[in-house]
């Protein structure tokens, strides 16, 4: 293989190879496959006698049969790599043939495989009629095909089937590459671009069915120690290691290989198998090998050091649109957690960290909307610490304010998600309750007055036991906002104040 060094650019990725003069014998040979459907088994006999030694780009042939059209289009939807059918005409029926050929395209749509028309009875299916209505190959009269021209017409249709899966597999590895560059702002795009990147140059440069695609960051890491290379892209025998590291992956001895390529900075050919190697300068070092015995025509190491610098020139493309995603995804997070905060902040008392009294008023109102429009039970309870001023004046207010964070804890956590619950101001608390009549507002507000009686709070000079007055009362189809009906839980307050205080009162 030629060497090829470009010299490096801060505008172009390298690409190397190395020259290497060994070669070696292939490690299995590969067969083509070819298909005799005919009705007469002497014809089966003497094809594959006359093929037995045949070989095209160093591959020999595997005989299929079929006796009928329907085994023949049963044999080729079983295997669908078939490159050539010599398909009988005459076989079940007069037409059995060119019924399997319209099957074969049209039902199991293989455009791909060759077929060779052959007939002992040219006069049955004209020539012409059969080139225009059928989509066949070629037509030999079975007389015609001596063993000359029996070999000349198989090399013509081997060739034309090898066009065609090469054009093929090149539409199927342009389609994944540009499906990779659709999908630049998505996760996985990288791997879609070097999966396309991987087929496309088994199509373009016959290299091999059996690949492995490599990479680690060029950027390195922590202690200026590399990655270790992760297989991101395989195809044929390998395909099911991709995403395992290198030195994790069930691969043969040339593992060493690929690792010696990343080190060294140079692909090479060896035995049974060549790598190549090359980087973008900002994100990855790649290192390609493919199972081959044959290297790369020196115009093929052309093409491909064009083929593989317009690759990292791309990869650079997408490391950049990924990593611009990414900041813009983490600039909106940053964005919209701050919004947050900032709704939190707003809504939120900032000694007790429960709803603040503009946000009772704005959801207050709210559900006093729903629950007229809707017909539904609503209720309020305001609450207020008892003798709070002496306990603020006896024991300083950290202790006063301790009280208030234990009360609002205590009593938020005793509401339903539904509840709103907030502070309304000083050590007043005001409870909001949607789908609550007031004989349910009752229960609840007693349950709170109980539970705040038995607690003893730890204030920073003392500890404190405190008791509460509680408001009760449910919304009137009068009140037009959510103030008239704390109004009137706020006169029911008053009331049990001046009854004696720590006691429920509904107004």
């Amino acid at each position: 293989m030629a060497q090829i060094k470009p010299e490096p650019t801060d505008e172009a990725d390298e690409l190397l190879f190395i020259d290497e003069d060994e070669q070696s014998p292939p490690t299995e040979r590969k067969m083509w496959k070819v298909l005799i459907a005919d009705d007469e088994p002497d014809v089966h006999v003497a094809t594959k006698l006359v093929l037995r030694d045949f070989s095209f780009l160093d591959r020999g042939i595997e005989f299929l049969d079929a006796y009928s059209g329907e085994e023949t289009f049963q044999m080729l939807k079983d295997n669908p790599n078939v490159a050539v059918v010599f398909l009988d005409v005459v076989m079940e029926t007069e037409n059995a043939g060119l019924m399997a050929v319209k099957r074969i395209r049209e039902e199991l749509c293989n455009s791909l495989v060759r077929i060779i028309l052959r007939t002992g009875q040219p006069g049955q299916a004209p020539e012409e009629s059969v080139i225009v209505d059928f989509d066949i190959n070629d037509y030999k009269a079975k007389s015609e095909l001596t063993t000359s021209k029996l070999f000349t017409t198989l090399v013509s249709a081997m060739r034309s089937f090898r066009h065609l899966q090469t054009i093929e597999a090149s539409r199927h590895g342009l389609q994944q590459i540009l499906e990779g560059s659709v999908a630049l702002l998505k996760v996985r795009s990288t791997d879609c671009f070097l999966s396309g990147l991987l087929m496309q140059m088994q199509a373009m440069f016959n290299l091999g069915s059996d690949a492995i695609l490599c990479a680690r960051n060029s950027r390195g890491s922590t202690g200026g120690t590399l990655p270790k290379p992760v297989v991101l892209a395989a195809a044929g025998k390998y395909n099911g290691i991709t995403g395992t590291e290198l030195e994790r992956a069930n691969l043969p001895a040339w593992k060493q290989d690929i690792i010696d390529a990343f080190e060294s900075g140079q692909g090479g050919f060896y035995e049974g198998h060549f790598s190549i190697y090359f980087y973008s300068q900002t994100v990855f070092e790649i290192v390609i090998l493919f199972e081959s015995k044959n290297a790369p025509t020196e115009f093929d190491s052309a093409l491909i050091e064009v083929f593989c610098t317009t690759a990292a020139v791309s990869l650079c493309n997408i490391h950049l649109l990924e990593t611009l995603e990414q900041k813009v995804i983490e600039r909106t997070n940053a964005l919209s957690k701050a919004n947050e905060d900032l709704l939190i902040m707003a809504s939120t008392d900032a000694l007790t960290k429960v709803y603040n009294r503009g946000y009772l008023f704005e959801v207050g109102n709210q559900q006093l909307s729903s629950a007229h429009r809707y017909k539904r039970p609503l209720t309020a309870i305001i609450l207020d610490v008892d003798h709070f001023k002496a306990i603020n004046d006896t024991y300083g207010h950290s202790t006063g304010d301790a009280v208030l964070k234990s009360l609002a804890g205590l009593c938020a956590g005793a509401m339903r998600e539904s509840d709103i619950f907030g502070r309304y101001g000083g050590e007043e608390f005001v409870a909001i309750l949607p789908e609550t009549d007031l004989e349910g507002a009752m229960i609840l507000a007693e349950q709170l007055r109980k539970a705040i009686e038995t607690l003893v709070i730890d204030g920073p000079v003392a500890s404190v036991a405190v008791t509460i007055s509680l408001g009760v009362t449910a919304a009137a189809t009068k009140d037009s906002d959510i103030a008239h009906t704390i109004g009137r839980a706020d006169e029911a307050l008053y009331l049990a104040k001046n009854q004696g205080r720590n006691r429920v009162v509904a107004q």
